[in-house]
């Protein structure tokens, strides 16, 4: 097999410059990410620490069938998963998987004011998971509740199918730059401040109901003074 394709790395070389794109990424825009550093980052981690924390029993155990902390570990691992793919260019794709962070976020959110719904959700065979407890209609119980704000709502998830998760005729990888779309990794600011800044507002709300649940009063206290301070704004901008 030829090294090469008119031109662009072929085989298992194409698979090796992915790396190289990957680093160039990254050194790109190291000093973007270091400005992000005491706002949106600060808050991303102080929230995924809580994340960690509830996943692994790390403070205590509640036993049971450790259903709240299967949804925490999977937010935790999405949410790392889209830091790293924002990090080296790939902001699509991380958007993509902040769009199930807020599946889970909005579950979460409707078993904590409607503690029958969890039981009924573990209860229900697969289609009725499908009917009852789609992406949709968990949106749906939640906005009747009248007591939590719906974050993921139905515009924001448009938002992410639309842009970021299903193929459209308006299609185009990775155009955040006003340029022309990107194949492959490339470092763009408006990439990354719209994962960052998405990441955080979804992750803030999810954050403090697992720190209430978990009694993470510590963390559930330095995320509401984060969120009350000046650079709250620029924490959830555009989010």
């Amino acid at each position: 097999m030829s090294d090469t394709n008119h031109g662009i790395p072929n085989g298992v070389g194409h698979v090796k410059m992915l790396d190289v794109g990957a680093l160039h990424a990254l050194r790109t825009g190291e000093e973007a990410l270091k400005a992000k550093e005491e706002r949106n980052l600060e808050f991303i981690g102080v929230c995924m620490t809580a994340l960690y924390q509830a996943a692994t029993c790390h403070r205590k155990c509640y036993g049971g069938q450790h259903l709240l902390e299967a949804l925490c570990g999977r937010a935790y691992n999405l949410s790392a998963a889209a830091i790293h793919l924002a990090k080296i260019g790939y902001y699509d794709e991380a958007l993509n998987l902040v769009r199930g962070i807020g599946e889970i976020a909005n579950l979460i959110a409707l078993g904590a004011v409607d503690q029958t719904a969890i039981k009924e959700w573990l209860e229900a065979d697969e289609k009725t998971r499908r009917n009852k407890f789609s992406p949709a209609r968990v949106r749906d119980r939640l906005s009747k509740t009248s007591v939590v704000p719906t974050i993921a709502t139905q515009d924001w998830y448009s938002n992410l199918c639309e842009k970021y998760t299903h193929v459209t005729p308006k299609t185009k990888p990775n155009f955040h730059n006003e340029e022309r779309p990107m194949c492959g990794g490339f470092f763009q600011e408006k990439g990354l401040d719209e994962a960052l800044g998405r990441l955080a507002a979804i992750l803030g709300f999810l954050a403090m109901f697992v720190c209430k649940f978990f009694k993470f009063e510590d963390l559930f206290g330095e995320i509401s003074s984060m969120l009350r301070s000046d650079d709250a704004l620029d924490i959830i901008e555009d989010a």
